[in-house]
C-alpha cells in the first residue's frame, strides 16, 4: 500500500489540492500531505522493503538451506545498519518525538535483534555442520 502511494503521490497530492469543497472526505479539516509525510513514507517502505526481499528469497525455495539464508541474513542487518547510520545524521537534534527518530529508534532496536541471533549463529557448532550436510 505504502508502494502504491508513493507511485501515485503526484495525484494525491493534486486531488487533495483540488478538494476544497471537501466533497471526498467526511473531515471537518481539510485533508493534506506535506512533503516531509511523503518522505517518511518513502523512509518506512524502504525499510520494509527489505524484509519483503528477504522473505521472497527464503519462500521461494522448497527447501531453504541455512547455507544460502545465512549470508542473506548479514545482508539485511548491514543494509538496515547502513539506511539508520545515513538517516539519523539528518535527524535534527534527534528530536525524540519526531515519527523520522521514532522510525529510526525502531529500526536500530530490530537491528539489534538481529544481531543479537547473528551472534548466537557464531557461537552455535550445529551451524557449522548444517551448513556442511546442506553441501
Amino acid at each position: 500500500m505504502i508502494q502504491s502511494a508513493l507511485y501515485l503521490c503526484l495525484a494525491i497530492d493534486r486531488l487533495l489540492t483540488i478538494n476544497n469543497s471537501r466533497k471526498l472526505c467526511k473531515a471537518r479539516v481539510l485533508l493534506t500531505i506535506a512533503p516531509q509525510d511523503w518522505d517518511i513514507l518513502e523512509f518506512v517502505e524502504n525499510i520494509f522493503s527489505f524484509f519483503v526481499d528477504a522473505t521472497e528469497f527464503a519462500s521461494g525455495s522448497i527447501n531453504p538451506r541455512l547455507s544460502s539464508q545465512l549470508p542473506y541474513y548479514q545482508f539485511i542487518q548491514n543494509t538496515l545498519n547502513e539506511l539508520i547510520e545515513n538517516k539519523y545524521p539528518l535527524e535534527d537534534n534527534h528530536n525524540p518525538n519526531s515519527a523520522t527518530y521514532q522510525i529510526c529508534s525502531a529500526a536500530d532496536d530490530t537491528y539489534q535483534k538481529l544481531n543479537q541471533n547473528w551472534i548466537k549463529t557464531d557461537t552455535n557448532r550445529g551451524q557449522i555442520i548444517a551448513i556442511i550436510l546442506d553441501l
